[in-house]
Order: C-alpha cells, then sequence, then structure tokens
C-alpha cells in the first residue's frame, strides 16, 4: 500500500479493464448528462490529493469555434459565482468561499480551438462536478 499523506494518488475508485476508474467513468456520465451532450469525448484523470477541503481540476477545453484565452476570461468574468484570478487559486486559499475560483487561464497549444484553466473551490459549500460543468458550460454556451 501506497501513502497517502503528503503524496498524489492517480487513481480514485475501483481500477476498470481499459485503465479508467469508476469515478473517472462517472465523472465522464454526469458532464454529458448535464451538457446534454451524450457523445461529448472527454478524458478524465480523477487525482486524490491529501487537502482537509477543497476540490482543483486542471481542465483543457477544445470547442468548435474561435475561442481564446482573452474571451474566456471576458465571460467568466461577467459569470456569477466565478472570481478570475490573475495567477492561481488553490483549495486551501478558497477555504469558506461560494466562489468558483479559476486562474491559469491560458490558450491551449495543442489544439486549435483550445483554452487551459485551473479552477479551486471549496468542496462543502459547492458540488464537485457540478462546479466544473458550470465553467464548462459558461464557455460551451457561446463557442460550443
Amino acid at each position: 500500500m501506497r501513502p497517502l499523506s503528503f503524496n498524489c494518488v492517480p487513481e480514485v475508485g475501483s481500477l476498470l479493464p481499459g485503465g479508467a476508474t469508476a469515478h473517472e467513468l462517472q465523472v465522464v456520465e454526469e458532464t454529458r448528462k448535464v451538457l446534454a451532450e451524450p457523445d461529448l469525448a472527454l478524458s478524465v484523470t480523477a487525482v486524490r490529493v491529501p487537502t482537509f477541503f477543497g476540490h482543483a481540476l486542471s481542465i483543457n477545453l477544445e470547442t468548435e469555434g474561435p475561442l481564446g484565452a482573452a474571451r474566456a476570461a471576458e465571460i467568466l468574468r461577467a459569470a456569477p459565482g466565478v472570481l478570475l484570478h490573475d495567477d492561481f487559486p488553490t483549495p486551501a486559499e478558497v477555504i469558506g468561499t461560494d466562489s468558483t475560483h479559476v486562474g491559469r487561464l491560458r490558450d491551449d497549444p495543442v489544439v486549435e480551438h483550445g483554452v487551459a484553466l485551473w479552477i479551486a473551490f471549496d468542496s462543502v459549500r459547492k458540488g464537485g462536478a457540478l462546479n466544473a460543468l458550470a465553467i464548462a458550460e459558461i464557455l460551451l454556451r457561446e463557442y460550443g
């Protein structure tokens, strides 16, 4: 058994044939359901990091049309309940807040219409998958 303290474990839930975990597949299905996109291509790796509270996500989003980090920032600044940081929020820093904190927003050089971002939030105050989906939905609404 591997130690959990001062460690990151990239296997949350039972490992299934094919290499994904049950938790990761659940996140994929919840995302598709909430966005009403049953064929949405997603790749999820869930990592257990021993923090007392909070969740954080690294998101790489590809849209059908041009978006770009600058336009994504405008959209996120106007979104209710979202706080955009110039640098990056951490789970420890956002404890006790109701907002979804977004940082490290940048163009993704790997895909034509991609942006990458980091999200942190208080998991006691906000739901995990639902919170991440709300951010993705805000960006996808205009740029599908």
